[in-house]
């Protein structure tokens, strides 16, 4: 056999015994099962692999593990695409002339230590997409000679911090798009060869931790996957290779969270709501929520130092079930409570936990084991528990109790006015009985009871039953038997699970038929159905649906109307109206006047134009002791002086006692003749301790930093380009480094450089665009108190506001414009709400007639003329509202700023309580490409931004909406007719061509491009009044392409393709190139 042949070893299954005389062909290959101990020595070619003499390709042959017994002299070992889950150690000891090992796309999802051990010739390792989350430390042990390592695509969320030290020779290092959040100072320390390095799409941490990293990246530049920072906020979507030291910052506890990266530990970032200092978490503000009880456990075992609790708000129930809890916060003093109060049982409502004595907390039968126990399961309001079995028997319910155990296995509702069974209760897996007997439930939906597998008694005789749906399979009440009933009479007979009593009561010739031993044949559906039994199944029969509505049939007997535009309601029978919003307070009744303006009749007590002020119950009030009265709805409450308490603030405390305690951040109250004193602990004094000593008072920040107060101690933040403890360090200038690339001349603000030759181009980031990706056309609101200010807003006589907006929230300011005289545009039920006056009162109100809030992209136009406002929604019909009056033009007396998103606190307040806006939170979603008066604003360059994140792939997602073609490769020229425009100068006549858009799979190496095209010479026009000529590019035919080609087409497309088209305002969806790069154009 001559070197290089291909060969295979002979499959002798269908020969006969004597077909193989050569007994040296009889060898054991490293899949098949070993035999004899004969052949554990022999290396072959594995049966299911081709091999030559130096190379085994075991390429896409679904091996789940790594072949034995290969070749000593193998210098290549493909292994791709197969099922390999793991990689042993020394696997591949004896493969000592091994120079490249491939084991990409398999499921490996762990390497063993010391995997590769004895490869000392190894120059190339391929590990792309696998499921590998984790890296022993010696996982690369004695990979000297190796050049290139490819991770990327896999799941590494860490490094530890001597995976690499043993790669000495190694050049290239992939570890793109995997999970790694940091990465430990010195885990690049053994690399002293390496020239590339990719960290793209990683959710990489840029906080102190990694200060390292931009230290490294300054010195030597291998970092070319142009990897950005994931967060802290303040960074995110940075560039780390361009992004400075002193922007790897660590506030408050920040530093923790990946302080052990080398270790594979990433901690978890301060909770949602939460504050957070060095280890020190904030999360005891409870006030204002809907708790009702503590549990005996809620201080947890016993490990925390400190319990502080804010609980206001709530409503408590002090039964006997509190006793613990009261006693727990008496025993140790540094649990402290702050205003809980109680809100049943009634005799002492309105007292706090800390004063209740364990001789008032006593339960009644009705409220005995609220909480199940000691597991803290809460049992039902009003229910008796006891392991397992939940009694809530004759408890006057309208519907299902809230919070019932997981865990239920008898659940007994008999005897209530229960009308309906809820989706809820399939959550009850472990039901074993169920009884919803004497209630008044009328039907019963498809999957009631589908998930409950494990029910064997099932009682729901004397209710109200008119309909069964399909799939329902419960009886035992008066029915309809026609050929429909077939089915449940089948069911029933076969399982014997119905008592006997369910009975038909129409048609009349079975009428008191038993459906247990009624013959089915005689269920026939001959006559038809009369109007009032098909009611009793579909709400629908009725037509109730009005002004042009479609009911839909729902569940059960429910329904939904579907309204036409202009109306709204359960039945739509409601027009869309100045009203359609509830204008009007306090149960008022809102009535019409005219087109977009309304009057407000109030409830018996109210008073105002909106019915927005309250009658004064303070009026002979009984608060006593100098307490002062405030004012309630139909009630007041008594705010006593620091020595007194109950309703009326008639009983005197003394201070320090348990009832009395004013101390703050752990002073202790010491008891004086006529006062108290708190003894402060170090780093607050005050009073009551409440003031937190001022530690920058006396600081040795330099260089204009920022001094940051802590409790006994400061921290300097620096400006931009200051390092040190005190910001004593200046920073370095880039002049110090040599200029060896187009890219570093020609910086990307927000976007990645590429370079082709002399040529360079930039591609945006998400929400930016510009030559130099410095202008941000899209900003997304997630947070409370998000907005953007800019410059005052010019509509006399006539203005126009447009802009494109995604969101699915219901609710949230969206524009805001005014002073007396105003514009507000803001969501309501999912509706544009927009309230206009030019300054002739009353304001007057339009709601949309379309909904926004579906996630999709919707342009929004505004125009206004004179006193007039018209909105258009795409290309739905416009509406128009007549602010009339004296005023002919919407000037404000104030120039205010124009808000877009939302509005700064204060000026909500104002603004609502001016009935300017109807709630003042801002809009969570995606607004972009915002023009004011046809000039389309920068946001970088707006006049305050609050909270706002760049871009809007966190806010909202972008591919709602966005025709991808089915996942089949798209890639097609879409012809135009326009002016060619260039350096001030515009062609004399509109030239044809096109642009390429499509898809071209999820392989990020193809895109749809440009790949046939002609010169062409023209004739252009100056604004100077010269004449020139240019040369261009005619697009004549687009198809899916390599990468190079991909660059290349988009350097010539922004150096060609100038066109006056760019911004036209028009709805364009398209999916350019890789998918993960949605442009989408508004």
């Amino acid at each position: 056999m001559k070197a290089g042949t291909l060969w295979k070893k002979p499959v002798g299954k269908n020969k006969s015994p004597g077909a193989i005389s050569d007994g040296a062909l009889m060898k054991c290959s490293g899949i098949e099962k070993r035999a004899a101990s004969s052949c554990r020595d022999t290396s072959v070619c594995p049966s299911a692999c081709m091999c030559t003499k130096t190379t085994i390709d075991c390429r896409d042959r679904d091996l789940t593990h790594i072949p034995a017994n290969l070749p000593p002299t193998t210098t290549e070992l493909r292994l791709e695409q197969n099922q390999i889950t793991y990689v042993p150690p020394r696997a591949f000891h004896n493969l000592h002339l091994l120079k490249r090992l491939d084991l990409s796309k398999n499921n490996i999802g762990e390497i063993g230590p010391r995997a590769f051990e004895g490869l000392k010739s190894l120059n190339s390792l391929v590990l792309y997409g696998n499921s590998i989350s984790n890296l022993p430390s010696e996982a690369f042990h004695g990979l000297i000679n190796l050049q290139l390592l490819l991770l990327n695509a896999n799941k590494l969320q860490c490094l530890r911090s001597d995976t690499f030290a043993s790669l000495t020779s190694l050049n290239l290092l992939s570890l793109y798009d995997n999970q790694i959040h940091s990465i430990a100072n010195g885990t690049f320390d053994g690399l002293t060869n390496l020239t590339t390095l990719h960290l793209a799409r990683n959710p990489i941490i840029c906080d102190c931790n990694l200060e390292w990293l931009a230290h490294l990246l300054a010195k030597r530049a291998v970092e070319t996957s142009s990897a950005r920072c994931d967060s802290p906020k303040r960074v995110a979507h940075r560039r780390i290779s361009t992004l400075h030291h002193s922007k790897f910052r660590c506030k408050g506890s920040e530093a923790y969270v990946t302080a052990n990266a080398g270790h594979c530990i990433i901690d978890y970032p301060c909770p949602v709501g939460c504050s957070c200092l060095n280890t020190y978490v904030d999360c005891s503000d409870l006030s204002r929520n809907k708790l009702r009880h503590f549990s005996t456990d809620a201080f947890g075992n016993g490990n925390l130092q400190a319990i502080k609790l804010w609980l206001d708000g709530n409503h408590f129930i002090c039964y006997c079930h509190t006793a613990d809890f009261v006693h727990q916060l008496r025993r140790n003093e540094s649990r402290l409570l702050n205003s809980a109060i109680c809100h049943e049982p009634i005799q002492l409502r309105g007292r706090t936990i800390a004063s209740l004595k364990k001789d008032e907390l006593f339960c009644t039968e009705t409220t005995e084991n609220i909480c199940a126990e000691e597991d803290g399961n809460y049992c039902p309001t009003g229910c008796v528990c006891h392991e397992t079995v939940v009694r809530c028997s004759n408890k006057n319910l309208k519907k299902f109790p809230t919070g019932i155990p997981a865990e239920t296995t008898e659940l007994f509702l008999d005897s209530n006015d229960i009308v309906h069974i809820p989706p809820e209760l399939n959550k009850l897996k472990h039901l074993v009985k169920l009884d919803l007997s004497h209630n008044r439930i009328v039907t019963i939906d498809n999957e009631a009871f589908a998930n409950l597998t494990k029910l064997s008694t099932l009682i729901i005789s004397y209710n109200k039953l008119q309909c069964l749906e399909e799939e329902a399979a419960l009886g035992s009440n008066s029915l309809y038997c026609d050929c429909r009933i077939t089915w449940f009479s089948r069911w029933i007979k076969s399982r014997f699970i119905e008592a006997g009593i369910a009975r038909c009561e129409l048609p009349l010739n079975l009428r008191n038929q038993l459906l247990l031993s009624a013959n089915e044949l005689q269920f026939k559906c001959v006559e038809k159905v009369p109007k009032n039994v098909l009611v009793k199944c579909d709400g629908c029969v009725d037509d109730p649906c009005r002004n042009g509505g479609t009911c839909q049939r729902m569940s059960g007997k429910t329904f939904s109307c579907k309204c036409a535009a202009r109306y709204h309601g359960k039945y739509c029978e409601n027009k869309i109206d100045a009203c359609y919003g509830e204008p009007c307070l306090n149960n008022a009744t809102c009535k019409i006047l005219q087109d977009g303006r309304f009057k407000c009749h109030c409830a018996k007590g109210f008073e105002g134009d909106r019915c927005e002020k309250n009658i004064d119950d303070c009026v002979n009030n009984k608060c006593q002791n100098g307490a002062t009265c405030i004012d309630l709805i139909n009630s007041y409450e008594c705010k006593c002086r620091s020595t007194y308490i109950g309703r009326f603030c008639e009983e005197k405390v003394e201070f320090c006692s348990s009832k009395m305690n004013p101390c703050s951040n752990g002073g202790v109250c010491v008891q004086q003749a006529f006062s108290y004193r708190c003894n402060c602990l170090p780093g607050f004094t005050g009073t009551n301790c409440t003031i937190n000593i001022d530690d920058c008072e006396n600081n040795l920040c330099k260089n204009d930093a920022v001094c940051v107060d802590g409790v006994e101690s400061y921290k300097c933040e620096c400006v931009d380009g200051y390092t040190g403890q005190f910001c004593e360090l200046s920073p370095i200038s880039n002049d110090h480094y040599l200029n060896t690339s187009p890219c570093h001349a020609h910086s990307c603000e927000h976007g990645a450089c590429h370079a082709l030759g002399s040529d360079v181009f930039c591609k945006c980031a998400e929400g930016y665009t510009g030559k130099r990706c410095e202008q941000l056309r899209a900003a997304g609101y997630v947070e409370d108190e998000a907005f953007i200010a800019l410059e005052p807003f010019t509509a006399s006589p006539n203005g126009n506001l447009t802009f494109t907006l995604i969101t699915t929230a219901s609710t949230g300011v969206i524009v805001y414009y005014g002073d007396d005289a105003h514009l507000s545009v803001e969501l309501y039920d999912g509706r544009l709400k927009i309230s206009f006056c030019a300054g002739n009162f009353p304001a007057s109100h339009m709601y949309s007639y379309v909904t926004v809030h579906d996630g999709r992209p919707h342009r929004i136009e505004i125009y206004i003329r004179g006193v007039m406002l018209t909105l258009k929604i795409d290309n739905y019909e416009s509406q128009s509202v007549i602010n009339s009056g004296p005023k002919e033009a919407f000037i404000l007396a104030r120039k205010n700023f124009l808000y877009i998103g939302g509005i700064p606190t204060a000026l909500a307040v104002k603004a609502v309580a001016a009935f300017h806006l109807k709630q003042p939170q801002s809009f969570k979603g995606c607004i972009s490409d915002f023009y004011v008066n046809d000039v389309m604003v920068d946001f970088e360059k707006a006049e305050q931004k609050e909270r706002i994140l760049n871009g809007c792939s966190r806010s909202v997602n972008l591919c709602s909406g966005v025709q991808c073609y089915s996942g089949e490769i798209f890639c097609a020229k879409e012809k135009f007719r326009h002016h060619y425009v260039d350096g001030g100068c515009r062609s004399v006549e509109q030239i044809k061509n096109g642009r390429c858009y499509g898809w071209c799979g999820s392989d990020s190496k193809q895109c749809c491009t440009v790949v046939k095209s002609k010169r062409r010479r023209l004739k252009m026009h100056c604004g100077d009044g010269s004449t020139t000529s240019r040369i261009v590019r005619i697009v004549r035919k687009c198809q899916c392409t390599a990468e190079a080609a991909c660059h290349a087409a988009a350097t010539s497309s922004q150096a060609s393709f100038n066109l006056e088209s760019a911004a036209s305002a028009t709805n364009v969806h398209r999916v350019l190139g890789d998918p993960s790069n949605i442009v989408l154009k508004i």
